[in-house]
């Protein structure tokens, strides 16, 4: 029986917070609301101060239909982030079996080599792009190497992430070294489900957070056109929803200046050699020890230590940051729902309202790989480290528990990881030769 197929197919179950107090509060409402609507309450309140009997409860009618919207617009939301958790793993699947399935480089150890088949892919990219594309004039191909280009970069970055990890600079007293063939994807794996559930789960405060966002988009207006005497437009309803692009934004912006800092820096994600031709400064790049990434020269202060003090709110960042990720979620629904009310209400407003709609489905829909990603990378690495050892005790069990099905390789004395023979849709195939380095063939 080949258990190689069962490798990284199971992804630990997301706990469910389920609480059989919000179900005896759902239903204790309904009671409230039938008896004060058989008793006449909500007719009396409605007439008192709408001197309509009917306003308040059409009111409660309209709210009870956002509601169901916001739920049905979350839940969305919750199976984008669930398909983004698996492209995410996915990704680290494939570069550690690029990273794991490459020979070893002669005369270097395997932490100046850890990098090496991302450099090398990374070169590969570089010169199949300047040959194919970059040569001539145009823009599909250039587009298209463009993009790759990317993705090899996200490869390298991974790589360099991940031997900071496994071969750190300093050791901590007391810490045992990691092997140097740790399985770096099963650990963001067990990291990236950790992030998903507690995204998921709706904490008070951030119930407290959208009760003032829903005060304020409800009852603002009312103060502009009673006070003011300012008519709500069509205006305002699309400027929610590039101020919730321009919030998301400001999230990717942080996340990508924190992996920036964390990253260790290399010349080729700074852009292509000068040239390609020379044997020697090629190896001196597979080989070459990264510098130490740009946060080690920050001072720890009384706030946090170099690694938390990159985050808002120090210490407390990375949850801060899931508050915020949750929060975004909740809000997309939120200024979906009122989009649609705005909608039903004035029709003749749906040309425009779509400007607003574009950047709110933008946000939806792409905002969670991104975001997870760069969460799960930069609070899982360096030194928050200490914080996931049981994720690092959960790797190592896992993988011994895999060797302990399919042997280690006795012809060459080094233990086989069991990683899924999945090809990536833009890999290079490296091929040692006769110096020690890599050579890769373009892509078709």
């Amino acid at each position: 029986m080949d258990h190689r197929a069962h490798t990284h197919t199971a992804c630990p179950p997301l706990p469910l917070h389920v609480c059989p107090r919000d179900s005896l509060c759902r239903v204790a409402c309904m009671w409230h609301r039938y008896m004060m609507l058989k008793f006449g309450v909500l007719q009396y309140i409605s007439l008192q101060i709408y001197h309509d009997p009917e306003h308040l409860i059409h009111l409660f009618e309209d709210i009870h239909f956002m509601l169901f919207f916001v739920m049905l617009t979350f839940l969305f939301q919750a199976c984008i982030l669930v398909i983004a958790t698996l492209r995410a793993e996915e990704f680290y699947m494939r570069t550690e079996k690029l990273l794991g399935s490459a020979p070893p480089l002669e005369k270097t150890s395997p932490a100046d080599a850890a990098a090496a088949p991302a450099v090398a892919q990374m070169l590969a990219t570089y010169k199949a792009a300047r040959a194919q594309c970059c040569t001539r004039v145009c823009i599909c191909p250039r587009m298209l190497w463009g993009y790759r280009e990317a993705e090899a970069k996200e490869e390298l970055v991974y790589s360099l992430l991940r031997m900071r990890f496994v071969f750190p600079a300093k050791v901590e007293p007391g810490a045992h070294p990691l092997p140097p063939e740790f399985d770096f994807s099963t650990y963001l794996r067990h990291r990236c489900c950790h992030e998903v559930s507690h995204t998921l789960h709706v904490s008070p405060n951030t119930w407290g957070a959208i009760i003032l966002f829903l005060g304020g988009i409800l009852y603002v207006p009312v103060l502009e056109e009673k006070y003011a005497h300012i008519d709500i437009t069509v205006e305002y309803v699309v400027g929610l929803g590039w101020a919730l692009w321009l919030y998301c934004f400001a999230i990717r912006a942080k996340l990508g200046h924190v992996l920036y800092m964390l990253t260790p820096p290399h010349p080729l994600l700074d852009g292509p050699p000068k040239v390609f031709d020379a044997e020697s400064a090629e190896a001196r790049l597979l080989t070459g020890k990264p510098d130490a990434p740009p946060f080690e020269a920050l001072s720890p202060t009384k706030d946090g230590s170099k690694h938390e003090r990159l985050f808002w709110r120090g210490r407390n960042g990375p949850g801060h940051l899931l508050f915020l990720m949750r929060l975004q979620m909740l809000l997309t629904a939120i200024i979906l729902a009122v989009m649609y009310t705005w909608l039903n209400a004035k029709p003749e407003d749906t040309y425009f309202l779509l400007l607003g709609m574009l950047p709110v489905l933008d946000v939806m829909i792409t905002s969670p790989k991104s975001i997870l990603s760069l969460i799960v990378m930069t609070t899982s690495v360096e030194m928050f480290k200490s914080k996931h050892k049981h994720d690092i005790h959960e790797t190592l069990t896992e993988v011994r528990q895999l060797l302990s099905l399919d042997p280690p390789n006795h012809t060459s004395g080094t233990p086989c990881l069991i990683i899924p023979a999945t090809r990536p849709p833009c890999s290079l195939p490296l091929q040692p030769t006769e110096g020690g380095a890599f050579e890769s063939h373009a892509r078709r």
